[in-house]
């Protein structure tokens, strides 16, 4: 006979994210949840700044075709967009869960879309009792560059 245990929490969030009936789990009780979504949204900023940089980096640069359909800044600029959306995509993995973009998003990558995924999951931040823009507001501070503009931000 083998012996088992399974410890699960009672206090599970589900949220059903596609037409195909796939869900993401969270978990009002997990007390990582809120360091989580901190660490997406940090993680999410500091890809941004990135992307900025290197897109000012490759846009500076003189241009020069690299076939018939698209030149070489165009290919570069593409290929940033690609990485930046592959890296935010796993941030948001690390609060929403293994493969959760995948199942939201499927495939396609588009300007807004975590903007829209934010607005989707706001009711469901706060049934849960997590604060998005608390949170937002508390890195601000954190990582404010002097003590008059972390003030300003409170």
């Amino acid at each position: 006979m083998e012996n088992k245990i399974r410890v699960q929490s009672q206090g599970e969030y589900i949220i059903e994210v596609n037409d195909c009936g796939d869900t993401i789990s969270l978990d009002p009780t997990d007390i990582t949840l809120t360091s989580k979504l901190m660490k997406s949204f940090e993680r999410i900023d500091e890809l941004t700044k990135d992307y900025e940089a290197r897109a000012k980096a490759i846009d500076a640069r003189p241009d020069e075709p690299m076939n018939e359909f698209i030149s070489k800044n165009q290919f570069e600029g593409t290929n940033l967009i690609n990485e930046f959306y592959g890296e935010a995509r796993k941030a948001l993995d690390g609060f929403l869960g293994a493969d959760a973009c995948q199942k939201i998003f499927g495939d396609k990558n588009w300007l807004t879309m975590f903007d829209d995924l934010t607005v989707q999951l706001e009711p469901h931040l706060k049934a849960i009792g997590v604060n998005a823009e608390k949170i937002r507001t508390a890195a601000a501070q954190k990582y404010a560059p002097n003590r008059e503009a972390r003030r300003a931000l409170k």
